[in-house]
């Protein structure tokens, strides 16, 4: 046996190999954190008039104003009783209401031409519409503010009274009666009114209710959580049928995929601001996590492919892949023509066409850079590295594609304890940003689209 030739075999062999140690990476901390889109979410709030209407003409019908003395209050020889004889109506333009009082009036007056001359007395019969205007308005407690006050009237022929051969005109005398007496109606509907719709204590649910989480989907356990922070109103508008508002409800919404989120304590109901939101839609923040661990064991399909370049070779013998800062670092252990530990790192970035995340920018690390350049520079011809960015690219695909389907058709079905529902469409479904944290990748989706909360 030869043995001086294998001697020189093997001893040219070690030659050819050279050892790697490169220090590690210069970690720079995570410089930024995501900051949500707050959503804008419409409730709208309806006021039927049908319901004002019943519950005004059920405090007010038949008699108004009976006035029974010639004298009494005051000495105007004038009997006075005024009926509403029908229903009262309701219009709504804007933020204004009208209302229209049918009125049937008995009327009888007296008349001596001097004092000692018999008393003449006449009776009439007539009716009118009165009308009544009103604002409706929210104040900054959520206090619904309606404020009335009395209108004209509407006469078909100017009321008198036949006293003998004298036509006695009381069309003035009763409009000052009739405005104070509609004025008394005013002031009390708008107490009526104003104590039977209770808007803060409807908010204040709505505000409680959000601070837990909604379950969106059992199967995969996702969770919609609703971070309330400012409520704004709309401006009022009112038609024949109802009274409509929109209050829009800033808030951060995201998802959690897990266990239930912790209830978050509700803050104090903000006092409420007029205005409509620039961007009245929802953004929903969805984060979605890839372990480190997870990310090598795909990786690990790599382990033993081997490059070369001549007759050097090299082979992955293992890999691992974490995170710190704003960057994924990979780190390979080589054997053949350079053994060591070798790091390389990019940029995360997410493929929206094919639902992959990759790393961008993928090189060698500076350290390990300067290494090689002294050592094994025929490494940074970049096979190595365009093999990485070919191969290291993970699928979130079937994971987007069951949340935008959860989200879509969930938007439909929101529901809480038969107090409010929540419905919306899904317009669009788009990365949002990357973090790195301790032990994972975190992608963050944003849902957009509109939606609005019904509040039974």
């Amino acid at each position: 046996m030869n043995y001086p030739a294998i001697l020189t075999i093997i001893l040219l062999s070690c030659l050819s190999c050279h050892s790697v140690k490169p220090t590690t990476p210069v970690y720079q901390p995570q410089a930024r954190t995501f900051t949500p889109t707050a959503s804008s979410i419409a409730i709208p709030v309806e006021i039927k008039l049908d319901l004002l209407r019943d519950q005004i003409n059920r405090k007010f019908s038949g008699l108004l104003y009976n006035d029974e003395s010639y004298t009494q209050p005051t000495k105007d020889d004038l009997k006075l009783k005024v009926y509403i004889n029908r229903k009262i109506t309701i219009n709504a333009t804007g933020n204004q209401l009208r209302f229209t009082i049918p009125l049937s009036i008995h009327a009888a007056a007296r008349w001596s031409a001097c004092t000692i001359c018999p008393e003449l007395e006449g009776k009439t019969s007539f009716e009118l519409d009165a009308f009544m205007t009103s604002s409706v308005a929210i104040g900054n407690n959520y206090d619904f503010a309606l404020s009335s006050k009395a209108g004209d009237f509407v006469w078909t022929t100017a009321p008198f009274v036949q006293i003998g051969p004298l036509k006695i005109p009381i069309a003035r005398l009763l409009e000052d009666i009739l405005r104070k007496q509609l004025q008394k109606v005013a002031t009390e509907i708008d107490q009526s009114v104003n104590k039977s719709i209770d808007l803060r204590a409807m908010m204040q649910t709505l505000w409680n209710t959000t601070s837990e989480p909604f379950l969106l989907d059992d199967s995969t356990q996702t969770w919609l959580t609703i971070k309330p922070q400012n409520v704004l109103l709309s401006p009022i508008q009112g038609n024949n049928e109802r009274i409509r508002m929109n209050i829009g409800v800033r808030a951060l919404i995201e998802t959690v995929t897990g266990s239930k989120p912790p209830a978050v304590k509700p803050g104090q109901l903000p006092q409420i601001a007029t205005g409509i939101p620039n961007d009245e839609r929802f953004h929903i923040h969805i984060y979605s996590g890839i372990g480190f661990d997870k990310t090598t064991e795909i990786a690990s399909r790599m382990n033993g492919y081997e490059f070369s370049e001549g007759k050097r070779k090299v082979r992955i013998e293992n890999i691992n892949i974490y995170g710190v800062g704003e960057k994924a670092y990979i780190k390979l252990l080589l054997a053949g023509a350079v053994r060591g530990e070798v790091y390389l790192s990019g940029i995360p970035r997410y493929n929206s066409l094919s639902d992959e995340l990759y790393f961008d920018a993928l090189d060698f690390d500076i350290n390990t850079r300067n290494v090689l350049m002294k050592s094994a520079s025929w490494l940074l011809k970049g096979a190595i590295q365009n093999k990485l960015k070919q191969t290291l690219r993970f699928s979130f695909s079937s994971e987007i594609n069951q949340l935008r389907k959860t989200i879509r058709e969930s938007l439909n079905t929101i529901s809480y304890k038969d107090l409010l529902t929540i419905n919306g469409t899904l317009e669009n479904f788009v990365i949002s940003d990357i973090l790195i944290k301790e032990d994972k990748f975190v992608l963050i989706f944003e849902a957009t689209g509109q939606a609005k909360i019904n509040i039974h």
